[in-house]
């Protein structure tokens, strides 16, 4: 089996499960993310300010960060300790959505809410401090 990308093709495991090509197959996957990251014009993303004792999760969890590829907004990351139901961070002007909007998300094995405020003030409303995951996107255009 073969896939095309960017022009370029690629062997991928047969039908036993064991790659014929391993060189070409991770080559495939490389391609496959440089193509990607070129959709999201390779947008940077930037490391939040916490606010009101939230800290990232650890080093071995994906730091909360930001960024923003045409007019959505990408949050991803966990974070932990902070007070809940408070701001962990705001995100700048150009980056906030134009009405509140809340998304469910993990919190410590359970049920999580995570509001974003059009004042950019980005909210672990309901959730556990031990960990709370911050991953969700959004539209900056109504």
């Amino acid at each position: 089996m073969s896939i095309v990308v960017g022009g370029a093709t690629y062997e991928l495991p047969n039908d036993d499960g064991v790659a014929s090509k391993v060189p070409s197959y991770n080559a495939a996957l490389v391609a496959l993310a440089d193509q990607l990251d070129e959709v999201s014009g390779g947008v940077a993303w930037i490391n939040v300010s916490f606010t009101n004792s939230w800290v990232n999760f650890g080093s071995t969890n994906q730091h909360v960060q930001y960024r923003k590829v045409g007019d959505m907004v990408q949050i991803r990351g966990m974070g932990k300790t902070g007070t809940v139901n408070m701001a962990a961070f705001t995100l700048p002007t150009g980056y906030r959505p134009p009405a509140d909007v809340s998304f469910a998300v993990a919190s410590n094995d359970v049920f999580g809410a995570l509001t974003i405020l059009a004042n950019g003030q980005v909210l672990p409303a309901i959730g556990s401090n031990v960990y709370f995951c911050f991953s969700c996107s959004f539209s900056v255009t109504a």
